[in-house]
């Protein structure tokens, strides 16, 4: 690792570095997943939505300008920062589907208007809550596929499968391993190639 980093690498943390910690700080103090109203945690979800999506396109790009410089400290800063974007939409679906079970309404759920009639049905509160939760897990799954894709230049490659003990893996299984596990196909390509 080299101390010196490239401008254009430089300029790019320089130009995405503030303005990340400036946004996270932003969704930290704003946590869309407490809001009992749908349509203002929907409309506070769609902001930070937003600011991931920017930030998920500025870590992909600096992981592209930077492959070479990934454990230098300004690198790793940065890269660290976006990540902490992915790591709080994490913690605030796991949050919204805890708090917002939509199998669990019932009529005491749902609002009434000011002549004390239920505004609708637990049905449709469910519709809504499903399609707003939809959303966010496609976004998170989406977040969370471009992250795997990224090797972010840890030392150790970390395969993360969960197996029995120390027991090997049934040459029958490589298939479906690989299948669930790209992560395992490209490490093994490494190694077959002498590149680990």
């Amino acid at each position: 690792m080299e101390n010196h980093l490239d401008k254009k690498i430089i300029d790019n943390i320089e130009l995405i570095h503030p303005v990340a910690v400036k946004e996270l700080k932003f969704i930290q103090e704003h946590d869309w997943s407490e809001i009992d109203n749908l349509k203002k945690r929907e409309s506070a979800y769609k902001l930070q939505h937003i600011l991931n999506s920017r930030n998920l396109s500025a870590l992909e790009k600096l992981y592209k300008l930077a492959s070479e410089d990934l454990g230098h400290p300004k690198v790793r800063a940065t890269i660290d920062l976006l990540v902490g974007f992915y790591i709080l939409l994490e913690e605030r679906y796991i949050n919204m589907d805890k708090k917002f079970d939509w199998t669990m309404f019932t009529d005491e759920d749902i609002p009434v208007d000011k002549d004390g009639n239920k505004v609708k049905s637990v049905e449709k509160k469910q519709e809504e809550e499903i399609a707003f939760q939809s959303g966010v897990l496609d976004d998170y799954s989406t977040f969370k596929e471009s992250l795997r894709k990224i090797n972010f230049g840890n030392d150790q490659a970390l395969v993360d499968i969960p197996i029995f003990g120390d027991a090997p893996i049934p040459l029958l299984m490589s298939e479906i391993i690989e299948e669930r596990y790209p992560e395992v196909t490209e490490l093994m390509r490494k190694k077959l190639k002498g590149e680990e």
